[in-house]
């Protein structure tokens, strides 16, 4: 799960653009590897280690945005965005499969990588200043590496790393609150005033 907020500016009837922080809660990460009889002698076929770990982030993009008119109070929208990507890896913990058993750990690392994303979605207009979004984004953060890991029962330790492309598909439901003036949506021509005479 994660939660945002931004500031942005609107240009014009289609422009805008923002700068937004999110705060990523911790998701599992878990992985299974196999390797032949060269790295486990012991057992006949292949070998299997399963690890698992948690991994958070927080994220600072710059987005711009292009609004593509407005039919029945609902905007839909194109946007794209690029930034930061600060990424916590904890807990990491390398368990073996096999009946002798095996454990590694690495400790809890931090990196801060690129990131960039692309969205689309619908605004609708609850009033003149606030827009109710529903949005899906493809958020994409860079690789995450991990400290080596370290064997605690066994001699032939090969300190290996676990790395990994960190991307994420996000479904965005939230608000736009606009301050100042309203009237940035497309204008209308208005119809003339009634003719009035007297008798």
């Amino acid at each position: 799960t994660f939660i945002g907020a931004g500031v942005g500016y609107q240009f014009n009837n289609w422009l805008r653009a923002d700068i937004t922080g999110e705060y990523r809660t911790q998701a599992d990460y878990r992985a299974i590897q196999s390797y032949g009889p060269t790295f486990c002698p012991m057992v006949s076929g292949r070998c299997f280690d399963a690890y698992h770990g948690k991994v958070g982030a927080a994220v600072f993009m710059a987005n711009a945005y292009a609004d593509l008119g407005t039919w029945a109070g609902i905007t839909p929208y194109v946007g794209a965005g690029i930034g930061l990507a600060h990424l916590r890896f904890n807990n990491l913990t390398d368990t073996s499969m096999q009946p002798a058993g095996g454990f590694g750990y690495a400790q809890n690392s931090s990196q801060t990588n690129f990131a960039w994303a692309l969205m689309a979605g619908l605004g609708y207009n609850v009033t003149n200043n606030l827009k109710l979004e529903l949005g899906y984004r493809y958020l994409n953060m860079g690789k995450v590496n991990a400290p080596a890991i370290t064997c605690l029962n066994t001699q032939a330790c090969g300190y290996e790393r676990q790395s990994f492309n960190l991307a994420s598909h996000d479904i965005r439901l939230g608000f736009r609150y606009m301050f100042g003036e309203t009237g940035m949506a497309p204008i209308a021509m208005s119809a003339p005033g009634p003719l009035v005479r007297k008798y």
